[in-house]
């Protein structure tokens, strides 16, 4: 595993106090939206639009953007407003080229930009002065820093917390919910309580919300209309420090025009942290295997599914993947969440696992069980011949299937038909069973002669 660098660059300050810009003055001075978004006002050059992620300093006195011309990424600024003597100031460019989206760490000390293969670069803050602008030389898309210094980054459509293990630091991917679609262009809030972060998972490039609660990130939601829309690709996170505001891009192919918006989402958050949470795949069901005449059963982990609404009760129901019933020789216990059964062909079954709670919201899991024939193919037990045989065949009223063993016990026979289906269970102790008056369709039909979960005969019989 990659040790990350990032930790020798970011040295943690002590705050010290700041002047705040005035409340009426905040934000460019805007007013302020409401529940719908409105583009968030921004100087831009002729040919260019804001783009991305912005910045925005814990006094609120710097506001930091880019703006790129849309058709080529190589061509972006990456510009800022500054707010003193009572008026803001600019927009101020402070590079030209191919990087964009910025952000503050590090108390604002440290400016954050990337590029459009997501290598990071930094340029330290003294007193308002920008230091070099130099590479990190590796992969942070919208690398960010939390008020607990945590630091995340995006890496290969995911996710990922920045982790002391021993020496090392190392990114470390934040796995299920959160990374079960892609995940990008994403904001954590400051005090961790929720992030916001953009993903095609439904077909859109919408964005999604995921709260931390009890110290695990809930399955995302969809923002949903009163921030997304139909007709743009929404991405671009950035949360303000007092979680009141949500600023993000909108842009749509091909991404010759588009804006940075806001919203204030502090009712919208509320509402979706309250309303019920849809379980989700935690650890995927294995693919299992099983042998022809073997005793087959799985249980279910109780780990398979998890539901954020911690007072649900989940239940479990188990269908072949077109939403049939299980085959016949295959049973399922919905209280002990457990698989059975012995099969009597070599099939291999595709099982579909479904997870629904206490208001209907479900989700599915998928796995096969492949039953093959054993590598060892002496499957009979050495107390009773392998041979039995069928008189007469095809069937009448007086046939029966006779068994070479002289003290039979405790057998059980089965019979399927062409289509797999279990026809006939039953048991007997003698040398004959009487299978003539048994069955009753004419057809093709498989027998199998068993004792303590093992085959240890099978035949053919068919009846005109």
């Amino acid at each position: 595993m990659k040790k990350s660098s990032i930790p020798l660059l970011i040295c943690l300050f002590i705050s010290a106090n700041s002047i705040y810009c005035q409340i009426d003055s905040l934000y460019l001075g805007l007013v302020p939206p409401g529940n719908t978004p409105i583009e968030f006002e921004l100087e831009t050059d002729p040919g260019y639009f804001a783009s991305d992620r912005i910045a925005i300093t814990a006094d609120g006195k710097q506001i930091y953007f880019s703006e790129t011309t849309g058709t080529d990424w190589s061509q972006c600024k990456v510009k800022y407003y500054t707010y003193s003597g009572g008026t803001w100031i600019g927009p101020v460019t402070l590079c030209s080229g191919n990087l964009f989206a910025p952000a503050l760490i590090n108390n604002d000390s440290m400016l954050i930009l990337e590029n459009i293969q997501s290598i990071s670069y930094y340029s330290l803050i003294n007193e308002g002065d920008f230091g070099d602008i130099v590479s990190m030389d590796e992969t942070n898309h919208y690398l960010q820093q939390t008020d607990s210094n945590n630091i995340y980054s995006g890496r290969s459509g995911s996710i990922y917390v920045l982790s002391a293990q021993n020496e090392d630091s190392v990114f470390l991917s934040l796995g299920r919910p959160i990374n079960m679609g892609s995940a990008g262009g994403f904001s954590v809030a400051r005090d961790e309580s929720f992030m916001i972060f953009m993903s095609n998972r439904d077909g859109a490039a919408d964005l999604y919300i995921s709260y931390n609660m009890n110290d695990r990130w809930t399955n995302p939601k969809n923002l949903g209309p009163a921030v997304n829309s139909d007709a743009h690709d929404d991405y671009g996170a950035y949360i303000s420090a007092d979680n009141k505001y949500l600023f993000f891009s909108r842009s749509a192919p091909p991404y010759t025009d588009g804006g940075i918006f806001w919203v204030d989402v502090e009712e919208l958050l509320d509402s979706l942290r309250n309303t019920n949470f849809i379980p989700y795949i935690l650890n995927p069901i294995p693919n299992q295997n099983d042998t022809l005449g073997n005793t087959f059963s799985y249980a279910i982990p109780d780990s398979t599914f998890f539901d954020d609404d911690t007072e649900d009760t989940l239940f479990i129901s188990v269908k072949l993947n077109n939403g049939d019933e299980l085959p016949g020789w295959l049973d399922y216990n919905p209280d002990t969440r457990i698989l059975s059964g012995t099969p009597l062909i070599t099939e291999n079954i595709n099982l579909k696992v479904t997870a629904t709670d206490n208001e209907g919201a479900n989700i599915s899991d998928n796995f096969s069980i492949a039953i093959s024939k054993p590598l060892n193919t002496n499957l009979y037990k050495e107390s009773i011949s392998e041979k039995s045989f069928v008189f007469p065949n095809p069937l009448n009223s007086r046939s029966c299937i006779f068994i070479n063993n002289q003290k039979p016990s405790n057998l059980e026979i089965k019979v399927i038909n062409t289509l797999g289906q279990i026809i006939l269970t039953d048991n007997f102790n003698d040398e004959l069973y009487p299978i003539g008056n048994r069955i009753t369709e004419n057809g093709l039909y498989l027998y199998f002669i068993i004792e303590d979960s093992k085959i240890i005969s099978s035949g053919r019989m068919v009846k005109y």
